[in-house]
């Protein structure tokens, strides 16, 4: 389809079909729930194409660490039971585990850290979003 294009039109012919087919990937529907309440919660919401997710593998390490403390290690006799884990260790890991990539301090933590150097672009206190008793 390429080689038509550029015998009929040349190279703009080409250019003007692959703006076309990228306009029409973009997502028009400004309507969605998550979008408004994105919207009213003033936080930026971008999407990306799909297959092309453009990460830094980030969220894919994230999974596969889960994933191996988690399903690989146990087994669930209910979605409950596994709810449950998938709970306490999100628990242990944002308030109990250090990590290397931030100084050595759990991640709440270093929102705690960053909330007392820049309170101004938070919306609440984080510190009202302990779990548990509070300190």
């Amino acid at each position: 389809m390429l080689l038509k294009l550029a015998a009929e039109g040349g190279v703009s012919a080409i250019a003007a079909s692959f703006n076309l087919l990228v306009k029409a990937k973009k997502p028009r529907d400004k309507g969605h729930p998550f979008a408004k309440i994105c919207q009213e919660q003033q936080i930026e919401h971008r999407t990306t194409l799909v297959k092309h997710p453009w990460t830094n593998g980030m969220v894919e390490a994230m999974n596969k660490k889960i994933k191996a403390n988690t399903i690989k290690r146990f087994h669930y006799d209910s979605v409950k039971a596994l709810k449950e884990h998938l709970y306490a260790y999100s628990i242990n890991y944002n308030f109990n585990l250090k990590l290397r990539t931030i100084g050595r301090i759990p991640p709440f933590e270093a929102i705690l850290n960053f909330y007392k150097k820049t309170p101004d672009i938070f919306t609440i206190n984080p510190d009202h979003l302990i779990v548990g008793l509070n300190r």
